[in-house]
């Protein structure tokens, strides 16, 4: 009598549904002494390849053991760094310190401002000029007599005069090479260039010194103290020395504009 145990035991383990009716009939083949060695080989190997099916496919729903396949992770691409999101040096090149002072002085020039509301430097003003990256580089600078001033920062023989403070700064951040940025901020400590000349019925003749290219009567009457005893003014336009005469008590006398250069005679 053959020992059929194994064959329990390999039903045990495959137990698969699908088998379960083959197998009985193969148990029972197997009983039979004529077939039964050529049956329990057949059925080892077909165990075996059920075996091999499962572990081959690890997806199917049959096998509880295998891994779920939501459980896989796919290879995901590195995540991009920031260095990598930056453009190349060349592309991420700013406009040079020159472009930038040529935006800055065009947008400058562009702007129809009133003479009374800017002033153009001039030969013997006294400007100020705040490095703000090092204060042990800034100084006071006279505007000389050709119109320039000395920065060391930023050269030599810097000709400033008729140009604005703003288009100052540029010229002069323009040419300090010493910082990667630097930022320079000019003021007028002294103005000495526009001259008006003032004599007649006021407390303070003699020369102002204007702080616009233009300002209007009502100020120098302010700042001179015009008496009251006062009818008129008499303007004289140079070069030209064209004569204007007002009445000062006409309101619109107050808004005339008087430049550098001009004498003004209050009567």
């Amino acid at each position: 009598m053959l020992d059929y145990s194994f064959v329990k035991r390999g039903l045990a383990y495959a137990k698969l549904k699908r088998f379960s009716r083959p197998l009985a009939r193969f148990e029972q083949l197997m009983r039979s002494r004529s077939y039964g060695i050529v049956f329990a080989i057949l059925f080892t190997l077909a165990v075996n390849s059920a075996v091999s099916a499962q572990i081959a496919d690890p997806n199917r729903k049959n096998n509880p053991y295998s891994p779920s396949p939501s459980g896989r992770r796919t290879a995901k691409p590195a995540t991009e760094t920031v260095a990598q999101r930056r453009p190349t040096p060349a592309a991420e090149a700013q406009t040079t310190t020159a472009q930038k002072i040529l935006s800055i002085r065009t947008k400058a020039e562009s702007g129809s401002l009133p003479p009374s509301e800017t002033y153009n430097v001039g030969v013997g003003d006294v400007l100020f000029v705040n490095l703000k990256n090092s204060p042990q580089g800034s100084r006071e600078c006279t505007v000389r007599s050709d119109g320039s001033i000395d920065f060391p920062l930023a050269g030599e023989d810097i000709v400033v005069v008729g140009q604005t403070r703003k288009t100052i700064e540029s010229m002069l951040a323009a040419g300090v090479t010493l910082f990667r940025d630097p930022h320079i901020e000019v003021s007028v400590r002294r103005y000495a260039s526009h001259k008006v000349t003032v004599s007649g019925l006021a407390e303070n003749t003699g020369e102002i010194s204007l702080r616009r290219e233009a300002i209007p009567l009502f100020v120098i009457r302010s700042e001179t103290s015009v008496r009251t005893t006062a009818t008129k003014v008499t303007v004289k336009r140079a070069p030209l020395l064209k004569l204007e005469t007002y009445n000062l008590h006409d309101p619109a006398t107050d808004d005339v504009l008087i430049f550098p250069g001009n004498s003004v005679n209050f009567e």
